[in-house]
């Protein structure tokens, strides 16, 4: 209960800032900016007219698309990569298509001659991941992400860039930066709910989409995943200029026993590769992206 008054006291507040700031134009500036924000907003991190106005341009950036995204897939990439998965995984029942179910749940094709090594681009394994995703396939994998949902992420682009040695390329280290695509219907029916506010409030507070940009370091050492310098940045912004919305965005959706965090929210977006992969068998980078063994 003490949640829901949290979130939808600032929803309230939100909305009626908003009104006020309307009026600087016609005066009050001084008395928004030292007294009525940080008196509304401090708990969330936001003291004065620029952190709050900050916080708004980012929210309601929408950056273009094509401008945002530089190594995004095609169909051809995802067709590229099914072909390659079909050496090893089924089929549906009576029909061409990859049964992605099959992979989630290990199962291969009979008579495949392993250990087999399968090499995909950086943009073909984000084709498979956007694949898993909107079917589902992925979010038993993610947990955390549950209030989310993550069917309603789509991922936009991938780079994969290893790290660089003196003889060549580590193939168990490399940097990941990725677009992902946040369609927020559900999590604002979800706030609705608990909130008791309606959705028109929170329309206003919160657009239909965002972008989230992820970079990270992402290591495997001894078979396991090894996650490190995390950067979210949402809209085209930066990670600097977006904590102040990921805080707020984070104490609106996650309940607080999930001690969610910004750190731990950029992990668990990074979890999508990781979990992706995991499912297909064991990675190593490349130059051009990853190989993947098949036991």
């Amino acid at each position: 209960m003490a949640l829901r008054k949290k979130r939808n006291g600032f929803a309230i507040k939100f909305t009626i800032t908003i009104i006020i700031i309307v009026s600087i134009f016609v005066g009050g500036f001084f008395l928004l900016d030292k007294a009525i924000v940080p008196r509304f907003f401090g708990d969330y991190g936001i003291y004065n007219i620029s952190d709050l106005v900050g916080m708004m341009s980012t929210l309601y950036s929408s950056p273009d698309e094509n401008k945002l995204v530089q190594n995004g897939f095609t169909e051809l990439d995802i067709e590229t990569a099914e072909d390659k998965l079909k050496n090893i995984f089924p089929s549906k029942e009576n029909s061409l298509e990859l049964d992605y179910n099959a992979i989630s749940e290990g199962k291969q094709k009979d008579g495949v001659e392993k250990p087999l090594t399968l090499e995909f681009s950086d943009k073909e394994i984000a084709g498979v991941l956007d694949k898993m995703l909107g079917l589902g396939i992925l979010a038993r994998k993610l947990p955390d992400l549950e209030y989310i949902n993550t069917i309603g992420i789509n991922i936009l682009e991938l780079s994969i860039n290893p790290e660089i040695l003196g003889d060549g390329i580590n193939p168990e280290s490399a940097n990941i930066h990725a677009i992902i695509k946040f369609d927020t219907t559900d999590v604002r029916e979800q706030m609705a709910s608990e909130m008791g506010t309606s959705m028109f409030v929170l329309d206003m507070v919160i657009p239909s989409t965002i972008y989230i940009t992820l970079d990270y370091h992402l290591e495997i050492a001894d078979g396991e995943w090894v996650y490190s310098e995390g950067n979210i940045g949402v809209n085209g912004r930066n990670s600097e200029q977006s904590e102040i919305l990921m805080n707020i965005l984070i104490s609106f959706i996650f309940p607080v026993e999930d001690e969610m965090d910004l750190e731990k929210l950029t992990h668990e977006f990074g979890n999508i590769l990781q979990s992706g992969l995991d499912l297909l068998g064991q990675a190593e980078y490349t130059e051009s992206g990853i190989v993947v063994t098949i036991e």
